[in-house]
């Protein structure tokens, strides 16, 4: 099964061929896949589809889009990351609490109730959560947590790499085979088992991307082959294929993109042939059949799939921040574009001479600063990462925090600057 851009791609016959199935309304959380089932929460949270045929046919439930907390009611905005188990839901969002607006709700009704179940420090962060039976698990930037039903959250730190302190990174939380597995990532790397009191390094070969259970046996991919573990040893299994470190963009079925460096190939008869489409371009995003990116001259469209592309126009935007631009975000009706540029100096931080945010309400015919609320430094906002857009929702990971656009000014909502995020559109 595979998603992309609003679309859900089911294969029977281990990827031969391949279905495509629809979502029933957009979602910026990840599908869930368990127990045969597939979960799907919208992007406001207020509602939660259930396929039991692989996206064949959905069943909608309302969920409850509040909830009490020290008796005043709360309001939930957007999902962030969730997981199931019967009827309970574990669901990671952005609420209306304060100081701390991410947190972790539980419901024991699929959603129709809510209650309080974690609430991070101002300095730490969700990543990850799992929900399996009477065992639950919490991965944040500061620690790791477990809890079973009707207890409470205790530390579940023991054989991870430390100090935990150091922002590790939790790049997926699984439950199969009857153990929760998890891959950390950041200043240290590996692949864990958790084993009901502590964790196990699995002592992966290779920078592990993901893993499953196939066959009785691990199966892990990474930075360059596919192993597989039999009696504690990892051995190859892909040395006969050939490898690449390219990332598929798909648009549909037959149409699929794929960067290299910054030239940008596409095939439209699903990999049979490629083409050179771009040089020297950015990230690709897409709005309905419109494709929009960026080069050194500023925002780019291509509306033919790419076998052509439009200067979109940059006034409002100053001339040093073209070269600059290093993402963007359409939506219906409006453009965001970010902007990262800093000058190194010797034993001192680098100045920040481009960043911040940039929008256009008339399809880049004009642009404006929409930097209120962001930390600046010498007149100049932070540099960006990241932004991404669902709907009336925008976020922007800079290089000192995590925002969320309200009308015309950003809520900041962590100092700490999170993974990348992914949005299913």
């Amino acid at each position: 099964m595979g998603v992309s851009y609003g679309d859900l791609f089911v294969s029977t016959n281990k990827g031969v061929s391949w279905e495509t199935r629809t979502f029933p309304v957009s979602s910026n959380v990840e599908p869930l896949v368990k127990d045969g089932n597939i979960y799907f929460i919208t992007s406001q949270s207020d509602s939660i589809y259930i396929s039991t045929d692989l996206g064949v046919t959905w069943d909608g439930l309302l969920m409850g889009t509040t909830f009490l907390h020290n008796g005043e009611t709360k309001d939930i905005f957007m999902a962030s990351d969730f997981d199931v188990k019967g009827n309970r839901i574990l669901l990671h969002a952005f609420t209306g609490m304060s100081p701390v607006s991410f947190i972790l709700l539980e419901s024991q009704d699929l959603g129709q109730t809510w209650s309080v179940s974690f609430i991070p420090q101002i300095s730490e962060m969700i990543q990850k959560v799992g929900l399996e039976d009477d065992l639950a698990i919490l991965c944040t930037y500061d620690s790791v947590y477990k809890k079973t039903e009707g207890g409470t959250w205790t530390s579940a730190v023991s054989g991870l790499p430390g100090p935990v302190t150091t922002n590790l990174v939790y790049l997926k939380l699984k439950f199969i085979n009857g153990k929760f597995y998890t891959i950390v990532g950041g200043e240290v790397s590996g692949l864990f088992r958790f084993d009901g009191d502590s964790w196990v390094n699995m002592n992966a070969t290779g920078y592990v991307t993901d893993f499953d259970f196939h066959n009785e046996s691990l199966i892990a991919s990474t930075s360059g082959k596919v192993i597989k573990l039999v009696e504690n040893d990892w051995s190859s299994i892909s040395d006969d294929l050939i490898a690449t470190t390219t990332s598929p963009i798909p648009f549909n079925k037959d149409i699929v993109f794929s960067k290299s460096g910054t030239v940008l190939y596409r095939t439209t008869n699903g990999g049979t042939s490629w083409d050179s489409v771009a040089n020297s371009i950015g990230k690709i995003s897409f709005r309905n059949n419109e494709l929009f990116s960026w080069d050194h001259t500023g925002v780019i469209s291509s509306t033919d799939f790419g076998s052509s592309w439009n200067q979109v126009g940059n006034s409002g935007i100053p001339a040093s921040y073209l070269s600059k631009m290093c993402g963007i975000a359409p939506t219906s009706d409006i453009i965001y574009a970010i902007f990262s540029g800093t000058r190194r100096r010797d034993h001192l931080p680098a100045v920040w001479e481009q960043g911040g945010v940039y929008r256009s309400t008339n399809n880049g015919n004009s642009w404006q600063p929409v930097n209120s609320g962001i930390t600046h430094e010498g007149g100049v906002p932070a540099p960006g990462y990241e932004i991404y857009a669902s709907g009336t929702t925008v976020v922007f990971r800079s290089i000192e925090g995590l925002y969320s656009l309200n009308n015309s000014s950003w809520q900041k909502l962590y100092s700490i600057s999170p993974s990348p995020f992914i949005l299913v559109q």
